[in-house]
């Protein structure tokens, strides 16, 4: 295969990478979790915070896209 060597070299130089990628896309079942159902429940973006993020960013047309505000 034309360029085999070259590929190889580039897999062989991200290798350790690859390996902590799919270590950190894992889900652990295992991790422990000391926290009630409830206090894990999404309670929606904090709206002023999230609005001055999109404007700092200039991200403007997204500060609209929440569909859930906390404590609304």
């Amino acid at each position: 295969m034309r360029g085999a060597a070259g590929l190889r070299e580039i897999f062989a130089r991200g290798y350790d990478q690859a390996l902590l990628y799919r270590e950190l896309a894992t889900l652990r079942r295992d991790a422990p979790v000391n926290a009630a159902p409830d206090a894990l429940r999404w309670g929606g973006v904090r709206r002023g915070e999230y609005e001055g993020l999109c404007a700092e960013l200039g991200l403007g047309r997204l500060a609209g896209l929440p569909h859930q505000w906390a404590g609304e």
